[in-house]
């Protein structure tokens, strides 16, 4: 197993949308949703969970008929003992199995029966590895099936949460602009329509489920009498789906049009009208939604965006990131690249120290501590006992461990600058502010 840093909804999206095409050739709706209380960032083996419910994923695809659904879920639940554990499920509302049948199935080059291998192909093999992935992350894979009523797949993994959970102040203000709005979801498909009320209702929204466009929809609607609507554009016409957007923005009511990836919609431009794609990811919705609800967060948008390619501008540099973990190489270079910074990536401190002593044009290195190989201590002393280097460049640690004497360690070393992680928006601006001045003694 590979343990690493990693985001249960980033999982979850990554599956979801490698499998969207192949769904959407049947006709399938495929959703996913993550238990709110899951931690932003865990310890897993993030490649063999996506191999895991992708294997999973293929196969409910294989066993759905055309126009049914397939649901991804991530929740989190305890042991008998009270440890907790993050409980993954696969749902399906295809053809099912039958109960002499369910343990067969998991055993290698076995399938129900001769003629699911004619009809469906593959080679019984993909279960068998899913159930021993699962048992050396310390759970079991375990089916719940009926014949024609579906088959959900279910196992389970210790939480192991990192202590370096990322800052999401970015969020706020798209949640402040919908937070207690009242939504209303019109859709064919009670459980995607199901899921986007769970989202709407921890996102502090009151939300209620209307079924389809019809006759009655307006009547509904005038009932609940919502600050925003939501449509699922699934099984609907685009002639009906036009008409009814027009009207609602005719009125200066906000409203999300949710489709199929591919499938984005001929509808009026207008400031209170959004579509979404599905898989939706969480993140996107919750700030498309409160870009139709609030032209505050559109202006703030604008501006934070003309001050970023301000700061590049104002501060010109050249940016190297030394850090092993992949979100947090994720995290911080989309920060740098918001700020308006192109940046290079090396997963250790040796491959560091040698882009920096190899290219010699680096302006700026963001240097974590604690990597395998070499860490950034000794990173460091490689790039200040090159004499050769026609410039030094402004080196920042970075680190989760702000301990008394490791920030002296840092600057004992030649760095100029500490971090501590997670590391905010604001943090990185103002040390690029504070060190860009040494960048011409450095040249």
């Amino acid at each position: 197993l590979d343990v690493k840093s990693m985001e249960m909804r980033e999982l979850l999206e990554d599956v979801t949308a490698r499998m969207t095409y192949k769904a959407h050739d049947k006709n399938l709706e495929l959703m996913h949703w993550v238990d709110p209380t899951i931690p932003e960032v865990v310890f897993a083996d993030y490649e063999r969970l996506r191999q895991i419910l992708i294997n999973l994923v293929d196969n409910s695809i294989k066993f759905t008929p055309e126009g049914g659904e397939i649901e991804v879920k991530a929740s989190v639940t305890e042991t008998e003992d009270a440890k907790p554990i993050i409980r993954f499920s696969v749902r399906d509302n295809g053809m099912g199995i039958a109960e002499e049948n369910q343990e067969l199935i998991f055993e290698a080059f076995q399938q129900v029966d001769n003629s699911t291998t004619r009809e469906y192909g593959g080679s019984g093999l993909g279960l068998a590895i899913c159930e021993k992935m699962t048992e050396l992350m310390d759970g079991n894979l375990r089916v719940e099936s009926a014949v024609d009523e579906g088959a959900t797949f279910t196992f389970e993994i210790p939480l192991k949460i990192d202590p370096e959970q990322p800052r999401m102040e970015h969020l706020f203000p798209y949640f402040e602009a919908i937070r207690e709005k009242k939504i209303a979801v019109v859709s064919q498909r009670p459980a995607l329509a199901e899921n986007l009320e769970t989202y709407y209702k921890g996102w502090s929204m009151e939300a209620r489920s209307i079924s389809g466009l019809n006759d009655g929809t307006f009547a509904e609607l005038g009932k609940f009498n919502p600050q925003g609507v939501v449509l699922d554009a699934t099984h609907q016409d685009e002639t009906q789906i036009a008409a009814f957007v027009n009207q609602l923005a005719s009125h200066n009511l906000p409203v999300m049009v949710v489709h199929r990836v591919g499938r984005e919609l001929p509808l009026t431009d207008h400031p209170k009208v959004c579509q979404q794609p599905k898989p939706i990811k969480e993140r996107d919705m919750m700030q498309n939604l409160a870009r139709v609800f609030s032209e505050d967060v559109v202006a703030a948008e604008k501006a934070e965006a003309k001050a970023s390619k301000n700061m590049a501008l104002e501060y010109p540099a050249k940016f190297l990131l030394v850090e092993d973990q992949p979100l947090n190489q994720k995290i911080v270079s989309m920060m740098l690249k918001k700020l308006g910074y192109e940046v290079d990536i090396a997963p250790n401190g040796l491959e560091g120290a040698n882009s920096v002593n190899e290219n010699g044009d680096y302006d700026m290195v963001i240097m974590d501590l604690q990597m395998p190989v070499l860490g950034g201590i000794d990173s460091t002393r490689l790039i200040r006992n090159n004499f050769d280097l026609p410039k030094q460049p402004v080196i920042v640690a970075m680190t989760g461990h702000a301990l008394t004497g490791v920030r002296e360690s840092c600057l004992e070393v030649g760095m100029d600058d500490f971090l501590t992680k997670p590391v905010a928006l604001d943090e990185l601006r103002e040390a690029i502010q504070r060190n860009h001045k040494k960048l011409a003694k450095a040249a």
